[in-house]
């Protein structure tokens, strides 16, 4: 760093690492955006299940409330939501979105009348609203997790149609991807399969940190070497106090008046490793007696693979005794829980940001956590850490922080000086800063990613690595009458679904082959094929299809001027549609692409040929 002196350099250093207390300035203002569309679509889908967000939640709620509280000057701002029937997204109106979002801070208890109310009020609202008409310049930013819905990339692509849409989501983390042995079923391969799309059709990102940023950026390069996304940290270090209902004082089941404990906040799920932290616990307790250890509370519902940390609480009385599960807690329980407690830990694996840190610091209570991830960022300098993975210095810093009180009122009366945090409509202003400047920088014109074709298969992605190819190949299918990808591929709605398959790079010129493997539903169907490309005469063909077979329509084309080839599949109103597993369009004397084809279908059929 040429023209700093010592301190400065060291500053630096500091700020880069995330350990100033002080939060780091937003950028330099950008141009207002014409229009800023925020998809919450996932934070409602968790509404229509419970009511208490969890970490990614609490995010977009804070965001939204904020920014619907106080919208960017010069800036149109929409809350939307996505309707895969629809192929596109509907407008969210503010005011029973605000209602929801106080709803649901109010309290736990998913049978009460208002919270039931609100949640089929807005299930009303979306099964009606219009469809959102986006300005020419507009910013889309997915708040949350849209890896759940298949055909949002191929909505984004219909979107963009006539329109300059950007598209830049907040990426909370990377973790399907460095840890997916720690991920529900499913989300690893979901998660993939959107990080391809967001490879491909990204305009840049926002994430809640340096670290989220690096694994990102790390992630991309690994897809095409050189790619990188314009990508912004959005610092997740906001005081929640604030936007806590103000109730009255009320027990914590399970607590009495006074008890001492130590809290832990998040899901019970192997990237939180419970498991780790109740074999401590039992440690301190064979080591020390129950009189010396406080109760440990573990606030957070139980979640995907709890078997192994729920295993060691019932097989030890001891800790049965001394472990409190809270799984339905309100905003304001967690923030008695917070003011209550000795100290907390957050023993996570890898956290995109960590917000039990940055909660338990602006309650004045000193978090335990692993030096992992972005937890030194939400920690900084006023944390106290242990090396992740280590149970020994877990437990020698829980003793440490139980056994000498002293110790641990000297650190935690040194937070205020160490930790400043802002307002979450500071946060919420960066993030508009941030979404102009990466608007403002542009994509790179060129990604250098793997290309799909000339073989297309349409089954839902199982890898749990990206693979563009496969993103690519759910974008041929084009409209809304397309049903979602199944394990064995994709089937079309009755009416006339369409198939835009891209040419070879080697093909402009030559006569061309298509073949299509198709699946008929269990009750048979009979289908009308057209294939349209530039300068060719259009081909049509019908079929009929007995219930449940396999069968592979083969066309001979000539050559075309065109890019892509549209394939035209119609089945009657009230019919189930048609299967589609794979398509084939190459040169006809490409030999090879077509053994593959042929191949796949042979393997896949059990050595019986097509």
């Amino acid at each position: 760093m040429p023209g700093l002196s010592a301190l400065a350099r060291r500053l630096a250093c500091l700020a880069w690492l995330g350990l100033l207390a002080a939060p780091w300035p937003a950028p330099a203002p950008a141009a207002a955006l014409p229009q800023l569309v925020l998809d919450i679509t996932d934070l409602l889908d968790h509404f229509r299940r419970r009511r208490t967000p969890t970490g990614i939640q609490r995010v977009q709620i804070r965001l939204s409330a904020e920014l619907m509280a106080a919208p960017p000057a010069g800036t149109e701002l929409r809350l939307a939501a996505f309707d895969p029937a629809r192929l596109g997204w509907v407008r969210i109106p503010e005011e029973p979105c605000r209602r929801l979002l106080d709803l649901s801070a109010a309290g736990a208890e998913e049978a009460d009348p208002d919270w039931a109310e609100a949640v089929e009020a807005m299930e009303r609202i979306r099964a009606q609203a219009p469809p959102l008409r986006f300005l020419d310049g507009a910013v889309l930013c997915p708040l949350g997790a849209t890896w759940g819905y298949p055909d949002w990339f191929r909505a984004l692509a219909e979107a963009r149609r006539g329109v300059a849409l950007r598209f830049i989501p907040f990426v909370h983390d990377c973790v399907p991807l460095l840890l997916p042995e720690t991920c529900e079923d499913g989300t690893a391969a979901a998660y993939a399969a959107w990080f391809a799309g967001f490879a491909a059709a990204a305009d840049g990102f926002v994430c809640n940190s340096e670290a989220t940023r690096r694994d990102v950026l790390a992630e991309l390069a690994a897809l095409a070497p050189g790619l990188a996304l314009p990508g912004r940290a959005v610092r997740l270090d906001a005081d929640p106090r604030p936007a806590v209902p103000a109730l009255a004082p009320a027990e914590i089941p399970g607590l009495a008046p006074g008890e001492a404990y130590v809290l832990t906040v998040g899901t019970i799920e192997p990237r939180k490793d419970h498991a780790s932290l109740f074999r401590a616990w039992r440690s301190l307790l064979r080591r020390h007696g129950p009189s010396a250890i406080p109760r440990l509370v573990c606030a957070g519902r139980i979640g995907w693979q709890a078997e192994p940390a729920l295993a060691l609480l019932a097989g030890s009385p001891e800790l049965r005794r001394h472990v409190l599960l809270l799984e339905r807690v309100s905003d304001s329980d967690l923030a008695r829980l917070y003011r209550g407690a000795l100290f907390t830990v957050y023993n996570s694996l890898h956290e995109g940001w960590g917000l039990p840190v940055t909660e338990s610091l602006a309650y004045g209570k000193l978090p335990l956590v692993p030096r992992v991830g972005a937890l030194p960022e939400a920690g900084g300098e006023a944390a106290a850490y242990f090396a992740p993975g280590s149970e020994p210095e877990l437990l020698a810093a829980l003793e440490r922080l139980i056994l000498d009180p002293a110790a641990r009122a000297a650190e935690e009366a040194a937070i205020p000086a160490r930790v400043r945090l802002r307002g979450w409509d500071a946060v919420a202003r960066d993030l508009v800063a941030s979404l102009a400047a990466v608007a403002a920088e542009g994509a790179p014109e060129a990604r250098g990613l793997p290309a799909g074709g000339p073989l297309w298969e349409f089954a839902r992605p199982a890898a749990t690595r990206p693979d563009p190819a496969r993103a690519a190949a759910l974008l041929c299918r084009e409209g809304p009458l397309w049903q979602p990808p199944e394990p064995w591929g994709v089937r079309s709605r009755p009416g006339p679904a369409r198939l835009s398959l891209p040419l070879p790079p080697d093909a402009a010129g030559a006569p061309l082959r298509l073949a299509l493997d198709l699946r008929a539903p269990p009750e048979g169907a009979s289908l009308t094929l057209r294939v349209l490309a530039e300068g060719a005469p259009p081909i049509e063909a019908e079929a009929a299809f007995a219930p449940g077979a396999f069968e592979v329509a083969t066309l001979d084309l000539p050559p075309t001027r065109g890019a892509a080839v549209q394939v035209v599949l119609e089945t009657p109103p009230g019919s189930a549609g048609i299967g589609v597993v794979a398509a084939l369009l190459c040169r006809q004397d490409d030999l090879a692409a077509r053994l593959q084809f042929l191949e796949g279908r042979v393997f896949r059929r059990g050595g019986a040929p097509a």
